[in-house]
C-alpha cells in the first residue's frame, strides 16, 4: 500500500491516522507528544504520494512555512522525520514499513559550540517566564545540569526532601539547611525511545528546592504520586524558550534604543553547559560530576560542555591567592594584599550565588 488510489485517498489518511492514534495510546505516550506526532504525520500524510524516503525528503526540502515564508531547519525536519521513523516501524498497513524506515536519514544540524552564561543574563531571560512552573524547568537545567527533555520526566514521586550540615562560603550552615533529591527515571514519555538517555541518577537540588518541593506538593494533590510536574512535551520547552528570548530581546530595546533588540544569544541546552561548567568551577571531583550529570568514567563530554575562560582564570587566581595569603605568617601577611591588584574586584558568580 505504498501508492495511493485518488478515489480511496482520505479513507486511507483517516485509516493510517487511526492506527497512529493507537500506537500512540498502547504506547501510552504523553498527550502533548501523540497530538504533535499525530499532526506531523497528518500533515506528512496528505503532501506525499507514497512514504518513500525519496518522496519525504523531496517534500521536507521544498516545504516553506505559510507562517514565516521561511525554509524548514534540520530541526524541523527532523520532527517529521522522526514521525515517520516511528510510524513506519509500527505500522501493519505498509508493506515494507521497517526497511523504508531505516532508510529516512535524520537531517544533520550545523554544530554549534555551546558556552557558559552569565548568571545575569540567566536571571534576566528566566524573569521573562510564562509561568513561575516554566522558570522552575528552566532553573533546574541551568543549576542541576539536567537536559531539558529529562525535566519533563520528573515525577511527583521522583522527588524527596533532604537536610544536610556543613561548613558553607558563610559559616556553619546549621541542620536545618532544605535541599532535595531527584531520582531521574529510566523512562521518559517524552522521547522516541520512551527512555531518558543516560538511564537514571540521582541529582541533588540545593537553591531552588524550596520551590521544587512546593511544586511537588501541589501537583500530588492535583494528579497522585505519578503526576509530571512539568506536563509538556519537548517541542513546547523549545518554543517556550525561543519566546522568552525574543521577549528580553523586545524588553531591552523598550527600555534603551532598537539597538538593544539584539536577540538573546542562547540556546536552549547553553543552560546546562552553564550548570555543568560551575560544577567544575566549584572543585566538585570529576567522577562525581559524571554521576550527577549522566556522563561514564571515560566519556570526553567535558572537553565540550566545560568553558572556562580569563574571567574563570583569574577568579582561581584570586582564591589561591587567599588561601596562600592566610597560610603566612602575620608578619609577612600583614604587609602583603590579599589579592592581586588586577583581580582585586572581580567577581565569582559561582559563590555569589552560592552565598545568596
Amino acid at each position: 500500500m505504498n501508492e495511493r488510489d485518488t478515489d480511496s485517498f482520505v479513507t486511507t489518511i483517516g485509516t493510517m491516522l487511526d492506527e497512529a492514534a493507537r500506537l500512540c495510546e498502547a504506547e501510552g505516550l504523553a498527550p502533548s507528544t501523540s497530538k504533535a506526532r499525530l499532526a506531523a504525520l497528518e500533515r506528512l500524510f496528505r503532501a506525499v504520494p507514497a512514504l518513500d524516503p525519496k518522496h519525504i525528503a523531496a517534500w521536507l526540502d521544498g516545504y516553506t512555512s505559510t507562517r514565516t515564508g521561511k525554509p524548514l531547519g534540520p530541526h524541523g525536519k527532523n520532527a517529521y522525520i522522526i514521525a515517520a521513523k516511528w510510524y513506519l516501524r509500527r505500522t501493519a498497513l505498509v508493506s515494507g514499513g521497517q526497511a523504508m524506515a531505516d532508510r529516512l536519514a535524520r537531517y544533520r544540524a550545523p554544530d554549534s559550540p555551546g558556552r557558559c552564561l552569565d548568571p545575569d543574563e540567566i536571571e534576566a531571560l528566566l524573569a521573562v517566564s510564562p509561568t513561575t512552573r516554566h522558570e522552575l524547568a528552566f532553573r533546574l537545567v541551568a543549576e542541576c545540569g539536567f537536559r531539558p527533555h529529562e525535566v519533563l520526566s520528573i515525577r511527583v514521586k521522583d522527588v524527596s526532601p533532604a537536610r544536610y550540615t556543613g561548613d558553607g562560603p558563610a559559616g556553619p550552615a546549621g541542620p536545618a539547611t532544605r535541599a532535595a533529591w531527584v531520582q531521574l527515571p529510566d523512562d521518559n514519555p517524552v522521547t522516541p525511545s520512551r527512555k531518558n538517555k543516560t538511564g537514571a541518577r540521582p541529582v541533588p537540588v540545593f537553591t531552588c528546592s524550596r520551590r521544587l518541593l512546593e511544586l511537588c506538593d501541589e501537583a500530588r494533590r492535583e494528579g497522585g504520586d505519578d503526576a509530571r510536574l512539568f506536563p509538556w512535551g519537548h517541542k513546547h520547552l523549545s518554543v517556550t524558550f525561543h519566546r522568552m528570548k525574543a521577549r528580553l530581546a523586545a524588553e531591552r530595546a523598550r527600555e534603551h534604543d532598537a539597538a538593544a533588540a539584539v536577540p538573546f544569544a542562547a540556546r536552549l541546552y547553553d543552560l546546562r553547559h552553564t550548570a555543568i561548567t560551575m560544577l567544575y568551577l566549584d572543585a566538585l571531583p570529576d567522577q562525581v560530576i559524571r554521576k550527577i550529570v549522566g556522563w561514564s568514567p571515560s566519556s570526553r563530554m567535558p572537553d565540550i560542555y566545560v568553558h572556562v575562560t580569563r574571567a574563570h582564570v583569574d577568579q582561581a587566581f584570586e582564591a589561591l591567592a587567599a588561601m596562600k595569603h592566610a597560610s603566612m605568617p602575620p608578619a609577612i601577611a600583614a604587609a602583603r594584599p590579599a589579592v592581586p591588584r588586577h583581580v582585586a574586584g572581580a567577581r565569582h558568580p559561582f559563590l555569589d550565588r552560592r552565598q545568596g
